[in-house]
């Protein structure tokens, strides 16, 4: 899997509960309108570009990677079952 921009990593079990998620979307969309509003337009886009880039992440595409990770702790779970059971023998 390639490696998400912005360093967000929308697999990991904090991003899990949905208020987290619309925490961050948010407070990025309220810094934006603050910076927009006191005459900061570059920071106000710049916060409102990474605002709507964790929003199509953690919200739009966020089933996605929850399916991901799910199905990548099965094949964990599933692999140390396996060692578990050669060790066993």
């Amino acid at each position: 899997m390639k490696k998400p921009l912005l360093n967000i990593e929308p697999e990991h079990p904090i991003y899990r509960p949905l208020w987290v998620r619309l925490l961050i979307v948010g407070l990025l969309a309220g810094w934006s309108a603050l910076e927009l509003t006191k005459g900061s337009p570059f920071w106000g886009m710049i916060a409102g570009g990474v605002g709507l880039f964790a929003a199509w992440e953690l919200l739009w595409r966020y089933p996605e990677h929850r399916a991901n990770a799910d199905a990548k702790a099965a094949a964990e779970a599933e692999a140390a079952a396996a060692r578990t059971e050669t060790r066993e023998e």
